[in-house]
């Protein structure tokens, strides 16, 4: 059997900085204007750094100086402007993913996603763009605490299936499909942008793809064991490896 293709999420399939950058910006004001602080409206690379970091890490870089219920209540706000940003469609995927998605699946590969997100944003991406066509399952790391992707990924490793229990964000499917959906003994491949991506692949023994068209600097794809410029060319890769 072919193995498993676990997919970052954010700059690897969704170009995210269509609706991410207009939420910080809005969130940055929102502080400046209504909580009292004194918030410099971070450049364009900072906020692209962010991709790919848990909320807890973009804080602590951002403003480690901002009391907790602040941050609460402004990563809350960050989450629900790029919720309205999506549902207004000024989001959307990069070019060719749909196109490079269907020829996975025709070819037979089963795919899952892996994302330093909550439950809520999964759970929105899942429903808006029909994700369950292509995808078992949208494993956010909320499911896990907010645990780095390389304790996940071994996790998923160690059992697909009974990580499949940990998400609420799955393709809806009987026993006998979910059986059929395999408990990962025939591997996984890891495909992202970001040097946490690489992380998780190395704790999986997996191969990874990094996506140099995302978020991540050269020197995080360093170590890839191949790099794609195109979403095209991860399709071209894959069934040519495992045709």
């Amino acid at each position: 059997m072919k193995p498993i293709l676990i997919f970052d999420y954010d700059g690897t399939l969704h170009e995210t900085m269509k609706i991410y950058a207009p939420a910080v910006y809005d969130t940055v004001r929102w502080l400046n204007t209504s909580c009292g602080v004194s918030a410099a409206v971070p450049e364009e690379a900072r906020i692209k750094s962010w991709l790919g970091m848990n909320t807890a890490d973009m804080w602590n870089d951002f403003m480690p100086e901002l009391a907790p219920e602040q941050r609460a209540r402004a990563a809350h706000r960050i989450g629900d402007s790029m919720r309205e940003n999506l549902l207004a469609g000024r989001g959307g995927w990069y070019d060719g993913v749909g196109e490079m998605l269907d020829r996975l699946k025709a070819a037979g590969f089963r795919m899952a996603v892996l994302s330093n997100c909550g439950i809520s944003y999964a759970r929105t991406h899942w429903d808006f763009f029909g994700m369950d066509r292509w995808f078992t399952a949208f494993f956010p790391c909320e499911c896990w605490d907010g645990a780095p992707k390389q304790e996940i990924m071994a996790d998923i490793a160690r059992g697909f299936s009974e990580a499949l229990e940990r998400t609420p964000v799955r393709r809806k499917t009987d026993r006998r499909e979910q059986a059929d959906e395999g408990d990962g003994s025939c591997g996984f491949v890891v495909i992202g942008d970001r040097y946490s991506d690489f992380e998780g692949a190395r704790a999986a023994k997996a191969p990874f793809i990094g996506c140099r068209y995302g978020y991540g600097t050269p020197e995080e794809l360093a170590e890839a064991d191949a790099q794609a410029d195109r979403p095209s060319d991860i399709a071209r890769m894959l069934i040519g490896t495992y045709a």
